[in-house]
């Protein structure tokens, strides 16, 4: 067991900012279990060029969920995740649940992924999808559109998820989506 705290009590409740609880950059066969983690950002972040990733029994507090990207900032291009699991997830006043995060104007391949029996108790949104991704944070100048090009997002599953959400159930901006399922989504306000 092996719990993670990212913490800084001058910013609050909300965590500090910008502190990824774990991520997880050009991995192989990484397993993530029985673990517990609080954050101010992502409390797990896959990032490109990974795969074999497995995570089961979480405990998610504050934070972003699990995020995968975000993928292809600045145009990069070749940005691949394949074969990632997250199975029974628990996460308490996160922003998300589940989350996918590419930028516009880059390729590369999200592949194979499952999001299964995720209970989420007051996220603001439960699952999220962002082909448009562009945080002013991070680009205060804005993005020009990307064109056609944007990472393709194939065999994606959110499955068995339940709880309660503040904003929305779901939010999905795809543009190169290929095979993606959602399937008994239990999520209520």
């Amino acid at each position: 067991h092996v719990s993670i705290v990212v913490n800084d009590d001058v910013v609050g409740d909300g965590g500090p900012h910008n502190t990824d609880g774990v991520s997880i950059i050009s991995s192989t066969d990484v397993v993530l279990r029985d673990c517990q983690i609080d954050s101010g950002d992502d409390n797990v972040v896959i990032k490109e060029g990974s795969h074999g990733i497995y995570g089961v029994n979480l405990v998610l507090r504050r934070g972003k969920g699990i995020s995968i990207g975000s993928l292809g900032e600045r145009g990069s291009s070749q940005q691949f995740v394949t074969d990632i699991v997250f199975r029974n997830v628990t996460l308490q006043r996160s922003y998300y649940g589940a989350r996918i995060k590419t930028w516009k104007g880059s390729t590369g391949l999200v592949r194979n992924v499952t999001f299964e029996s995720f209970f989420v108790q007051d996220v603001l949104v439960g699952i999220m999808v962002d082909q448009n991704y562009c945080p002013l944070s991070q680009r205060p100048e804005g993005c020009r559109d990307g064109g056609v090009d944007a990472i393709r997002l194939e065999d994606v599953a959110f499955r068995g998820f339940s709880g309660t959400f503040v904003r929305e159930e779901r939010q999905i901006s795809c543009l190169r989506c290929i095979d993606m399922r959602f399937e008994r989504i239990a999520l209520r306000m």
